[in-house]
């Protein structure tokens, strides 16, 4: 029974894993949800720690803002319009 309990939480922690790297490759913003919330569902199902779940969640909400690949020019315009010295 230890054994299956110990294979339910690595599911959980596989699936939070899979659900946060998907979430933020993923570039559809409705297949970002879908993948969110199995992911929320798999943690909250297979993770039996209350205070890990809730930490996992509060990391898996916001991962979709974790990688935003910034072009050049937006780069450049932000330096330009801070550091404007005139």
């Amino acid at each position: 029974m230890e054994r299956f309990n110990i294979l339910l939480e690595l599911v959980g922690f596989t699936a939070f894993f899979a659900g946060l790297i998907l979430n933020i490759i993923v570039s559809n913003a409705l297949l970002s949800k879908v993948i969110l919330l199995l992911a929320l569902l798999g943690v909250g199902a297979f993770i039996r720690n209350p205070y890990l779940v809730v930490l996992m969640t509060i990391v898996l909400i916001p991962s979709r803002y974790f990688y935003t690949p910034v072009g050049k020019d937006v780069i450049h315009d932000l330096k330009k319009y801070l550091f404007n010295r005139t």
